[in-house]
């Protein structure tokens, strides 16, 4: 008989359990990262707009004729004309003018009011005036009269000439920084002012503006270019130096406009 022999079951072998990587912190991280992309969206979509800034409307300055009849029109346009240089000296900007019985400027907002009315009201006449020596003094004398800034003359004096005599006039600062005009004069002007400043070293003369002193400077130096410098008095200027500058510059308006704004 044959036998039979069992042979004993061949040995299990063990299944390594590897364990799976844990997903979930990362799930975490991307759901938290959408999150974020997800509210700065929703800010940026919510942030209000930035506004336009509102146009600043223009300003009208009027220059009104004194009489009851309206100026001739060559009058008017002279005046426009005369004014609108003023204006362009203190660099307003783009204005425009308009006239009838009166004139009326456009100007931008930006520009300063006080320097535009300055330049505006004014007639305009200036004049040159020598002061005798006798009695407004010189350099080393101090005279019975003086002439004080933005009053008339206290003596009735000739002037030597007007503003017609004036080439050019710019507002600049002296070595200290106060303010001071730089004149240039015309020919005849020139020629004038060089005689008698070689004659009158050490005195004074007046700078009038429609018959009130803007200056009255003493002559340190014969002058024989027509071209000197008038430090101003600071605490006493009627109007800004440029405005000043403005009105010698252009010259004086005809009779038929005087009244300012």
């Amino acid at each position: 008989m044959d036998e039979v022999r069992m042979n004993p079951p061949a040995p299990r072998r063990a299944h390594a359990v590897h364990a799976l990587p844990d997903l979930c912190p990362l799930r975490s991280r991307l759901r938290a990262a959408l999150g974020a992309l997800l509210l700065l969206a929703g800010c940026q979509a919510s942030a209000p707009p930035v506004p336009t800034p509102t146009p600043v409307p223009p300003v009208d300055y009027t220059v009104r004729s004194p009489g009851s009849t309206p100026p001739p029109k060559t009058d008017t346009l002279r005046a426009i004309d005369i004014l609108s240089a003023r204006l362009q000296t203190l660099k307003v900007g783009m204005f425009s003018a308009a006239a009838g019985d009166a004139i009326t400027f456009t100007i931008p907002a930006s520009a300063s009011g006080a320097a535009v009315r300055a330049v505006l009201s004014p007639t305009g006449q200036v004049a040159f005036v020598p002061l005798p020596a006798a009695e407004y003094g010189t350099s080393n004398r101090q005279g019975p009269l003086e002439a004080v800034a933005g009053q008339p003359l206290p003596s009735q004096e000739t002037p030597l000439f007007g503003g017609d005599q004036i080439a050019d006039a710019r507002a600049t600062a002296d070595a200290a920084g106060g303010p001071m005009l730089s004149i240039q004069l015309a020919g005849e002007g020139a020629r004038l002012f060089a005689a008698y400043s070689s004659a009158d070293v050490c005195e004074f003369f007046a700078l009038l503006l429609d018959g009130r002193v803007i200056a009255a400077p003493l002559i340190q130096a014969a002058i024989s270019d027509g071209a000197f410098n008038v430090t101003l008095p600071a605490d006493s200027l009627p109007m800004p130096p440029d405005a000043l500058a403005a009105i010698l510059a252009s010259g004086p308006l005809p009779d038929s406009w005087r009244q300012g704004p």
